[in-house]
């Protein structure tokens, strides 16, 4: 399997991207580009994002490599119940958490 960053490598080329206009489309530095590409660094939440919006490919596909089975069971979680999972969540999971959450809200008031 490849890693992320052969991935993304892959995905750029495909689209005849260099770093650099890759760079400008998702707003990030062309050497995180690289570094990301190379491994060395790992892509924030919000970089995912506007990776698999460039490239339309699913977040899933980006980080495994698999695409994303529908299953048409809704799951519904109560206010308290989203609070107590966000709550006993790594601080690193909970950022992430806020990120999705803050591109989603973004996303609606477009």
């Amino acid at each position: 399997m490849k890693s992320l960053g052969e991935r993304i490598l892959y995905l750029r080329k495909k689209s005849n991207l260099t770093q650099k206009e890759l760079s400008e489309s998702i707003k990030v530095a062309r050497s995180s580009i690289g570094k990301i590409e190379n491994n060395e660094v790992s892509p924030s939440a919000e970089i995912l994002v506007e990776l698999s919006k460039t490239f339309k490919v699913s977040i899933d596909w980006l980080l495994t490599e698999n695409e994303y089975e529908k299953n048409d069971t809704v799951i519904k979680y109560t206010k308290d119940e989203v609070t107590k999972i966000i709550e006993n969540a790594y601080e690193e999971d909970k950022n992430i958490i806020f990120g999705f959450l803050s591109k989603f809200e973004k996303e609606n008031q477009k």
